[in-house]
């Protein structure tokens, strides 16, 4: 079991994304829970990025929208 490891900014950027697409609220609890519970699950479709953010994760939420892990 993880512990999600927030800021304040994060939180912030969260809530602003939420109240612009509020039919992405529940995909994005989701994928919160699922991080907490197990990192490596395979609906979270966890992948190393390349390029300027290389040496960090994301995480998709969907097609469009990927969270990126530090």
């Amino acid at each position: 079991m993880y512990t999600l490891a927030t800021t304040s900014y994060f939180d912030r950027r969260v809530a602003k994304f939420t109240r612009t697409h509020p039919a992405q609220k529940k995909p994005l609890a989701k994928v919160f829970r699922g991080l907490e519970a197990n990192l490596f699950q395979p609906s979270l479709r966890l992948h190393a990025l390349k390029g300027e953010l290389e040496g960090r994760h994301a995480v998709s939420l969907t097609h469009a929208y990927r969270i990126t892990l530090t």
